[in-house]
């Protein structure tokens, strides 16, 4: 991650070593090490010419020795002596040190009791912290590290009350308080089977932790061994610890170096850097390195870390810069520090009560990700100055900003923000809620998800939102802030319960709901009393040369973009203009970009997505290799996986039971760790009262990655010939986003796309039945088939003559006029006379605008007839849109027009004049198309349009 604020001063800096293994292996092999940690010694002032900072102390992750000196008496000795040359040629006059399993003096066979002991602990049959307490067991577990302790005592190292203890060390350093923190993992160590059977115990964690008064100082934790590679609950604890208690965390073992920024739902925060190996093995790639860190301050009282990693390069036998940890044109990695641990800061008084509350639930959604720079927050992104202003619109076209949404907020009355997907609704609603914050309202955010039911009173939401009820006051100014209701929708939620929980928030206070446009429209204009908003707004597109190009130029002053070259790069093309006018699509869009000047740039949004993940798919496959996860499958399959196991279980994208998650994974084979590792590049931990969950970091990216994964499975079944399996694919119903990515993969697939209408044909074929299940599988082909730009109208005729099923049959004549197939238009037309298949028809309209509720089909329309206001605002809307018109087939609007008119004739209503204009209009138009119709003609006059044609 980088900074756009000026670096003042490095407070305090260090040289990071690991795993030195000193006097491993064989002669030869140990010649080669005598080699490396003399080329090492040469390449640290190099290191400090490259700008790197001078260290003050040596931090050593543990392997300082080859076997605990057991094999070799003088292996402690000869890393005294090296380290001894480092601290000289670095400057660095302090040393800290951890074991690590190297360090240990390894139990023996013949000792069964010691290893009857270590067994027993290490598989959970007894406690470490049992055996701290029973003196003959201790001494065991001391004894082990005897030869490692006298090297820390000798060369002048923190160390606990014994090697078996952590130890803690506090300094002040240019104004902050430092304190290192070393813990033993290694204490259980003896064969190649330690993972996941190592133990730190409560004991050490509490002498780590426990008892600490100074909340600002900044905690550096010093461990062998990363977290996954202990027994599952001192895992969960050290983590636990780590997040809660740590600024940043350096570890040895896995040999390949590495630092990362993590970052918890809540906002909680943590750097890890792994050192790599001084001297590694020599088998593999046999890479060596080490790194020099530091602690800076930037002019604007903000404190980051720098790493500067080096690597060892076999054939020019000496460390050069390693480029796979760092930016390009840097030579080091960089990570901010949130801002609440500074010392040297004013100490503000943390808000109790509801403000207290108001401030956590902002801080969740500002902890929410950005898809470019990949590693910032919402709330990041505001504070660096790279947030571009909302551009608002009303019905009536008149322009609103952020500050009109504000005022009326603030002056009590509700708001609608509408936008499409990726157009910054949530950004937005963060603005908004920092904005009402000066106002001196109270924003609380409120999710959805945890609302099992409405609570009547402003007290009682208020109790839920915080696990507890808090004191109040009459002008607490409260405004409840409603994002992402899109998502409870596809989650399963009806849309009467979701208007209904709205329509009662807004009661208890006023309150800014933002919402996907095309999904308000269709699911919950129609349920939503129309004078609820006093304020219904749009958020506009972005445009290339003003946004889009703001936000560019803030990146490459920021130092995060190379340069802005892919602005003129949109400008110059049609498809990516239309690309950057959704915020989300406009920074995916960005990081593709990077690097990519001799490559054609994604021109559609699936394009888009398929791009953006496959990119940072790889770098997190390669940041999960680096850290030992070796048995992970690659990132983009564990998060399609994920995406699918939601999807499939009905579950809630943003609040998605991490630890089923986990568990679902680790029945497969894979590491929780690892899982978890894998999964944060896309989900977002957000701990609710009395659970965790975690949310996809954009709901868009778990809408693509469900079509994927969907794409995927079809192309495997195809290859298989297995029309079964494709068909239990298709049984759960995809929402319509879904469905718009899985038909432009399907378009793109590397299969001959013409042999898919009959390959779909038969994965229809292979739905036979009348379950609910099949009907979802035959009303999904026939809207896949009709969508993939290739000739299908023989394939689904065939289906249609042999279909029973009027609701089946619907779909597929739908299908088949989409597809302008004027034969199938007359018997649609023929069959649409009968009440049974226009019921259906009409109903299925109802259905996908939103007037009756999501169920199961088959859909119908039949008395009492339900009110058509919103279907019949959507098709005139449609019909007048002149763009649409010139893209839908005739057939199709042949279907449309006598659809609309038959709502209207079987209610007994009379169409407006100036619904007859508009139809009369389009019937012309359909008469120069060579289409005129006796039925349609009927219906028109039905309705009381004049044919005129």
């Amino acid at each position: 991650m980088t900074t756009t604020e000026t670096i003042a001063e490095c407070v305090w800096a260090w040289v990071h070593v690991s795993d030195i293994h000193v006097r491993q292996g064989s002669p030869e092999w140990r010649e080669d090490q005598s080699l490396i940690l003399d080329a090492l010694l040469r390449d640290l002032p190099r290191l400090r010419q490259a700008g790197a900072p001078a260290p003050s102390a040596i931090l050593c992750t543990g392997d300082v020795a080859a076997t605990g000196a057991l094999v070799h008496e003088y292996e402690y000795d000869t890393a005294l002596d090296w380290l001894n040359s480092v601290r000289e040629i670095s400057g660095a006059h302090e040393l800290f040190c951890v074991p690590g399993n190297h360090d240990v003096q390894r139990t023996k066979a013949e000792a069964r009791g010691d290893l009857r002991l270590l067994a027993e602990v290490r598989d959970g049959r007894d406690e470490l912290d049992t055996a701290y307490g029973h003196e003959p067991d201790r001494r065991i577990l001391v004894a082990r590290f005897e030869h490692y302790q006298q090297f820390a005592v000798r060369a002048g190292a923190t160390v606990g009350d014994d090697a078996v203890s952590a130890w803690r060390f506090e300094q002040e350093h240019g104004g902050e308080v430092i304190r290192l923190v070393g813990i033993n993992t290694a204490v259980l160590c003896n064969d190649d089977a330690d993972e996941h059977r190592l133990r730190t115990g409560l004991r050490q964690l509490r002498q780590a932790f426990g008892g600490i008064t100074d909340d600002d100082a900044i905690t550096i934790v010093m461990a062998h061994h990363p977290p996954h590679w202990l027994a599952d609950e001192d895992r969960d604890r050290l983590q636990a610890h780590l997040l809660s208690e740590a600024e940043v965390f350096l570890h040895g073992h896995i040999h390949e170096p590495a630092s990362e920024r993590r970052v918890g739902g809540d906002g909680r925060e943590l750097v890890t850097i792994t050192a790599g190996a001084v001297h590694g093995d020599r088998t593999g790639d046999r890479r060596h390195g080490y790194s020099i860190g530091g602690l800076f301050r930037t002019k604007n009282d903000r404190l980051l870390v720098r790493v500067w990693p080096r690597r060892w390069v076999e054939r020019d036998r000496r460390f050069v810069l390693d480029a796979e940890n760092v930016r390009e044109s840097r030579a080091y990695a960089e990570h901010l520090l949130p801002e609440r641990r500074l010392r040297h800061m004013p100490a503000r008084p943390r808000p109790r009560g509801l403000r207290g509350l108001a401030d956590r639930l902002i801080t969740r959604i500002g902890a929410r990700r950005t898809a470019f720079p990949t590693d910032l927050s919402i709330a990041e992104l505001h504070e660096q100055g790279l947030t571009i202003p909302a551009r608002l619109s009303t019905a009536t076209g008149a322009d609103r900003g952020l500050e009109d949404l504000v005022s009326g907020l603030a002056g009590g009355g509700s708001a609608l923000a509408l936008g499409r997907p990726g157009s910054g609704k949530t950004v937005l609603v963060y603005e908004i809620a920092l904005r009402l914050k000066e106002e001196g309202r109270v924003p609380l955010a409120v999710d959805l998800a945890i609302l099992s039911m409405t609570p009547a009173t402003l007290g009682e939401l208020i109790e839920v939102l915080a696990g507890e009820p808090l004191p109040r006051t009459a002008d607490d100014g409260v405004v409840l802030l409603v994002d992402g209701i899109d998502e409870q929708l596809a989650g399963g939620a009806t849309a009467a319960n979701v208007a209904a929980q709205v329509e009662a928030l807004a009661a208890l206070a006023p309150t800014l709901v933002s919402c996907r446009g095309e999904d308000y429209e269709r699911r919950l204009a129609a349920l939503v009393p129309t004078d609820l908003f006093e304020t219904m707004a749009t958020l506009q597109p972005w445009r290339p040369e003003l946004e889009f190009a703001a936000f560019v130029e803030r990146l490459v002053e920021a130092t995060m973009l190379d340069d802005g070259s892919v602005i003129e790069r949109v400008g110059t093309s049609h498809e990516l203009r239309r690309l950057v006018e959704r915020p989300l699509l406009a920074r995916m869009l960005t990081f593709v970009a990077q690097g990519a000047a001799d490559r054609v740039l994604p021109a559609d949004a699936t394009a888009l997505y398929e791009s953006y993940m496959s990119r940072l798919g790889v770098t997190t496959t390669a940041a999960l290799r680096r850290v030992g996860c070796d048995s992970v499958m690659e990132a983009t399959r564990v998060w399609r996986e994920a995406a699918w196991h939601v999807h499939r279980h009905h579950l809630h994208a943003d609040a998605v039971p991490l630890e089923a998650l986990l568990g679902r994974f680790r029945d497969e084979g894979i590491d929780p760790e690892c899982t978890y590792r894998a999964l944060s590049a896309v989900l977002d931990v957000r701990p609710f009262p009395g659970s965790t969950a975690a949310g996809f970091a954009h709901y868009s990216f778990y809408e693509f990655l469900v079509a994927q994964h969907v794409a995927e499975g079809l192309a495997r079944a195809h290859t298989a010939g297995d029309p079964e399996a494709a068909a239990q694919i298709l049984d759960v119903d995809l929402p319509q986003e879904i469905r718009r990515h899985l038909t432009s993969l399907l378009r793109r697939t590397t299969f001959d796309v013409y042999a898919w209408p009959a390959w779909l044909a038969r994965v229809y074929g292979a739905a036979d039945g009348t379950t609910e299940q099949s009907r979802t599988i035959r009303n999904l082909v026939p809207y896949i088939t009709c969508r993939l730009d290739v000739p299908a109208t023989t394939e689904l005729r065939a289906l249609l003559d042999d279909e029973q099923d009027p609701f089946l049959r619907n779909s597929l004549m739908w299908a088949l006029v989409r597809l302008d197939d004027r034969e199938t238009l007359e018997r649609y037309l023929e069959e649409l006379r009968g009440d049974e298949l226009a019921s259906l028809n009409r109903g299925y309209l109802l259905y996908y605008y939103g007037d009756i509720e999501r169920g199961a089909p088959p859909y119908r329309d039949d008395e009492p007839f339900a009110a058509w206001d919103h279907t019949r605002s959507r098709l005139l809307a449609r019909f007048s849109d002149a763009a649409a018109q010139a893209t839908t087939p005739s057939a199709r609007r042949v279907i449309d027009l006598y659809t609309f008119c038959d709502f209207a004739a079987v209610r007994g209503q009379r169409l407006t004049p100036q619904e007859c204009h508009v139809i009369d209009r389009l019937r012309r138009d359909i008469d120069d198309a060579g289409l005129g119709t006796e039925a349609l003609d009927a219906k028109l006059r039905d309705a009381g349009v004049g044919v005129t044609a």
